[in-house]
């Protein structure tokens, strides 16, 4: 792994993770770590403190008064002096204060850093302007662009009630944060776009049309939008409920042994919820265990409709390959296998289950390239009963239908598949896979 790969999975889990104590928490004196250039070590501080500084601001929520840096510069000064020194950490912080400053209702003192840094400053003013411009321009020529009208009320979150409390999930275009409703005392989950596609049209079109989406369903297992928002002046925002609970993906990784029984319960409700889903014409498109919660009460809930695809569309990839090539269909892959259609999340149906009965997915690779290869290639996938001798004829006969690399060879439609998991027993009820 380069070294620049090693940062970025080091930022990736501090963000992923942080709490107001991570800062003082992140160990730079691990052997692996110290042993760096200095300039990694400087470059790696500077992202953290970016990071940290940012999320610190959100979670405060404070707009109006007036804030000073010095505490700050000071606190950051305690932990990272020996890795940058105090006129580079002055200069990020009033780099980020500023951008801050723009995008927000924050109001920073600057006054006591004028005479030293006023070059700086200006030039800093600058570059961030032109961002701004470059950023906010774009994004409402999307608007004006967008395929699916936009109504007014759509845009009904306010962007100063919520307050930010953790940050609970990234994505390639998203982080999503835990937050408290001021005005009604609700807890929530808000998503945001990350901040590289705040001038990305595409992707402003595609974030809408998820919250378009969402609108569509009512179902309780999939998750339910309160509303869509903007940031004054910044990018967009959905509020969903906040489910107390964890993905499957987590669930997977914390429990040792999972029963064939519990197995079956969870796949008939992911099942309930894709009834829903496809009864409004909507395919996932990028179902998977870490887009799949299990709140306090073992109900299952689908989320996360970044990808979702409608059966009334030319359902190609338009875009490009877009999901999690572990649980893609072959059809996702590669357009010449057939359109996408309810056969591709049954498909991603039978990677769950293959995973969570056996601990390991279908398809191993290092790369994105090998694993869509192997898909594309593979006729025949290893019966999970090689891999677990315990699970019934039954269950894995239904997973190897799920799983067959031609689209009208499994099951019909997911009406079918429920119906099979639901009537399947112990003693065997063979599902055909031809």
């Amino acid at each position: 792994m380069s070294r620049k790969s090693e940062i970025e999975d080091l930022l990736s889990t501090f963000e992923e993770n942080w709490t107001s104590e991570s800062i003082s928490q992140f160990n730079l004196s691990d052997s692996k770590i110290h042993s760096w250039k200095s300039e990694d070590l400087e470059y790696l501080v500077s992202e953290l403190i970016g990071i940290d500084f940012e999320l610190r601001l959100k979670i405060s929520g404070q707009v109006g008064e007036l804030k000073e840096l010095f505490p700050f510069i000071q606190f950051y000064s305690d932990y990272f002096s020996a890795y940058i020194d105090t006129r580079k950490l002055t200069l990020l912080l009033l780099s980020e204060a500023i951008r801050d400053a723009k995008y927000s209702e924050r109001k920073y003192n600057f006054r006591p850093y004028i005479n030293e840094f006023r070059d700086e400053l200006n030039e800093i003013q600058k570059s961030i302007d032109n961002e701004y411009q470059n950023e906010f321009e774009p994004q409402r020529s999307s608007l004006e662009a967008h395929s699916n009208p936009i109504n007014a009320n759509e845009f009904n979150a306010k962007w100063s009630c919520y307050k930010l409390k953790q940050l609970i999930g990234t994505g390639s275009h998203a982080k999503v944060y835990y937050a408290i409703d001021s005005e009604t005392g609700e807890h929530v989950a808000v998503k945001f776009m990350r901040k590289q596609f705040h001038n990305h049209a595409t992707r402003i079109e595609a974030f809408i049309s998820e919250a378009q989406t969402l609108k569509k369903f009512h179902h309780e297992n999939v998750i339910n939008i309160q509303g869509l928002g903007q940031v004054p002046n910044g990018g967009y925002f959905i509020v969903l409920d906040w489910i107390p609970g964890r993905s499957l993906h987590e669930q997977l990784e914390s429990q040792e042994f999972i029963s064939e029984y519990q197995i079956r319960q969870w796949a008939q409700q992911i099942c309930q919820g894709l009834q829903h889903i496809h009864r409004q014409g909507i395919i996932h498109c990028d179902l998977k265990p870490a887009n799949i919660l299990l709140n306090d009460d073992r109900r299952i809930l689908i989320t996360d409709f970044g990808f979702a695809k409608y059966l009334k569309d030319d359902v190609r990839q338009a875009i490009g390959i877009q999901g999690t090539v572990n649980f893609m269909a072959p059809e996702q892959i590669d357009p010449q296998r057939g359109l996408i259609s309810p056969a591709t999340d049954i498909y991603a149906v039978g990677v769950i289950l293959y995973l969570f009965l056996t601990k390991r997915l279908p398809f191993i690779g290092e790369t994105f390239e090998e694993i869509a290869l192997e898909k594309l290639s593979s006729e025949s996938i290893a019966d999970p009963r090689k891999l677990n001798s315990n699970i019934s004829e039954s269950i894995a006969s239904i997973c190897m239908k799920c799983l067959h690399i031609k689209p009208s060879l499994r099951f019909s439609t997911v009406d079918e598949l429920y119906k099979a998991i639901i009537s399947y027993n112990q003693d065997d009820m063979k599902i055909k896979t031809e």
